[in-house]
This record gives structure tokens, sequence and C-alpha cells, in this order.
């Protein structure tokens, strides 16, 4: 029992030495900031982000969503961005969710306004997250969908069409191969979207299997078969509702997710290869190096070996909001150390990339938890205090 004992407390001491010789590097390599009431950078902060940008043709900012701090920050990074040839913004939505944004952007008005009668056209009136075009749905996510447009950012969508979108995008399909014969199923299948989007089951079925098998709606997608656009809408819509369907039925479906990522990117890059470059705006673990945690091979590894064959560059952003709501939340993190180097009243960034070389050398020791981390991102975001944002519709 005292060597149980021993074993932990020499365990223990291991930890509190190696976090505090972590601090102590975190501290050699950081860069504080602030980010002015036009949402801008001071010139030597863009010309830091410039330096750190470099020749990387992608830049990834791995995010936690719904950070009103992280919308400012995108805001003055595009800029940047776009000095240095970045012509692509890259979102977890849909491709067909990005095509109707990269359609409004050609229309008179701001993109903020376009989001916002959105909304109110196919979103559920007061709820925050019940609208059709996820992570640019808030107040503050204006600032930088704004910019982006104003700056001819071209949008991309990677992921697969969200759970909320499907009314928007059967309404689009209509638009795009309008049909009198089929008219009659088009408004039964609208119908029944709209009766039943908001709802987890439906006869019993969870909602996205329900999709799968409801014969209305089913008969209007077979009928799309003339617009070629149209047509991947259809089977963007199937391969999302499959996707979701396994997930809540207890099947794994993240590698199927991750796969559908890298394969719209794929197709965007092949596309549009001679557009200029890419900022990729995504939840953390889509842009992580390695695999994930959670066992799944992801964009970041993606992009991480295309990179190391042709030579592209590629340089992700780990954020951390680690004051939240008037409250100190990284306390409980289990990277809680990467965090506490953040500052309340200003922006933190920190060049991981040197504590990577060391831990590659060995001339360190971390736990798990912290060499994922730093072997997994480039530059640590710390935001200072942040809040959660609010739905742009009213």
């Amino acid at each position: 029992m005292r060597i149980i004992y021993a074993l932990i407390l020499v365990s223990f001491c291991q930890s509190i030495t190696g976090q505090d010789q972590l601090t102590e590097l975190l501290e050699q390599h950081i860069y504080r900031f602030t980010i002015n009431e036009t949402n801008n950078f001071s010139d030597s902060t863009a010309f830091m982000w410039q330096s750190w940008i470099g020749q990387n043709q992608i830049v990834g900012l791995a995010e936690k969503h719904h950070s009103t701090q992280l919308s400012i920050f995108t805001t003055a990074l595009l800029p940047v961005l776009r000095e240095l040839n970045f012509r692509n913004f890259a979102l977890e939505m849909g491709p067909n969710s990005a095509e109707v944004l990269n359609e409004r952007s050609k229309e008179p008005g701001k993109m903020s306004d376009h989001i916002k009668q959105l909304n109110r056209k196919y979103g559920k009136r007061w709820s925050a997250s019940k609208t059709p075009l996820v992570f640019v749905n808030k107040k503050s996510d204006a600032l930088f969908m704004d910019r982006a447009d104003e700056l001819e950012f071209m949008f991309w969508g990677l992921d697969q069409e969200f759970s909320y979108s499907y009314e928007m995008l059967i309404d689009r399909m209509r638009s795009l191969e309008p049909n009198e014969a089929t008219e009659e199923q088009y408004q039964e299948a609208s119908s029944l979207i709209y009766k039943n989007l908001y709802k987890r089951k439906v006869n019993g079925q969870h909602i996205y299997c329900w999709y799968q098998t409801n014969g209305a709606i089913n008969a209007y997608l077979k009928s799309i078969k003339e617009n070629q656009e149209a047509v991947g809408i259809v089977n963007a819509l199937r391969e999302s509702w499959d996707i979701y369907c396994k997930e809540v039925s207890g099947k794994w479906s993240s590698q199927q997710r991750a796969d559908l990522i890298k394969s719209n990117y794929r197709e965007y890059t092949r596309s549009k290869k001679k557009t200029g470059k890419v900022f990729i705006k995504m939840g953390n673990l889509h842009l992580t190096r390695n695999t994930s945690p959670y066992g799944v091979n992801d964009l970041g590894k993606y992009l991480t070996q295309r990179d190391s064959i042709e030579n592209t560059g590629f340089l992700n952003i780990r954020f951390f909001n680690p004051y939240l709501n008037g409250r100190y939340k990284a306390k409980s993190s289990s990277v809680s150390t990467l965090q506490s180097v953040g500052d309340k009243e200003r922006w933190t960034v920190v060049d991981l990339r040197p504590i990577r070389e060391q831990l590659i050398r060995k001339e360190i020791q971390l736990n798990e938890n912290y060499t994922y981390e730093i072997m997994s991102y480039d530059l640590l975001l710390l935001a200072p205090a942040d809040v959660y944002d609010r739905r742009n519709n009213y």
C-alpha cells in the first residue's frame, strides 16, 4: 500500500513540475494584443499575423462555437488574410447552404440582412439555434459575414446539410427545377418538412430516419432529375439524413461525416483551384492534425498529410475562451494550464510550434492531454472576457 501511495505521489509531483515548466514555456512564446472598436488589428498586430500565416495556403481556425469574441477576432483577421491572397472562406455547413450565401452576396444589401431574412423565414421564432444557416446565424457572426462579403470572399460549405436547413433547401430545389407536373408533390413534401422540422420523433421514428422513409418526401426527391444542382441537393439531403439517423440510432457515423467533409473539400479544390487560398472556420476536432480523441480521421489530419506531400502549407489555430459569461471556466479543463496564460482584458496568442519541437526531442515531458493539444495545433488563441452570442433575426 505504501508503494502505491509513493507512486501516486511521484506521479502527482511530476505532473505539477511539468505544468510549471509548461507555463514558463508558454510565456516565452506569447503575444498579447487588442482589437479596436472598428474590429481591426493595429498595424503591429496585423504584421504579426502576417508573419505567422506566412506562405501557408490554408489557415484553419479550430473554434468553440457561438463565441462573441471569436466572431470579432475573425472579423479582424479577414483583411489580413485577403492581403495574403486568401479568397475562400470555408464554413461548417453544407455546400448547398453555402451556395445560398454566395447567391445572396450578389444581391444589393448587407450579408447580415440577408441572413436575418432567412432566419426569419425558415427559423423557429425566438430560438437561438433553430435556424437554417448554422454558425453564421448569430448577432456577432454578422460582423465577419459582412466583412467577408465586402472583401469578396467565396463561401464554401464543407459539412453535411444542417438539420434545420431542409425547408430552405427544398425551396431551393424547386426554384432550380420548377415543374408544374410535380407541383403537388413539392407542396406536400414542403408541408411535411415545415410541420415536423423541429420535432425529435415522428410516428415513433427519429426525425432523420423518418425523412428517409417518408413516401411523400421521397416521391418529390425522386422527381428531381433535370437540373444537376437540384439533383446535388437531393443527394446531399440523403447523405445528411443517413449520418443523422445513424447517430441518433446509436450507430457511429462520425467517420462518415468526416469523410464527407474531406470529400467536399476535395470537390471545391478540384473545381476552384486557381481562386486563391482557403480560410477554414470549424469546430476544433475537425482541424486537429492527428486522429481525434474519438478515433476520427478528420479534415485537419487530411490537410496535414496533404501538406507533407504537396507542400501546401497548413496553419491551424486552437481557440479557447477561458473567461465565459462572467466566470473563469478554464479551471475545470483537462488542459487548464494552456488557458491559464490568458488575459481577461486582452487577446493572447502563443506559438506552440517551438514547444512541439521540444516535445519531439523529448526535452520536456507532459501528460497525454497537453501532448495531444501541442502536437495537434500550431497557435493557441485565448480570448478576453467572452459571452455566448445571440441569434441574428430580430
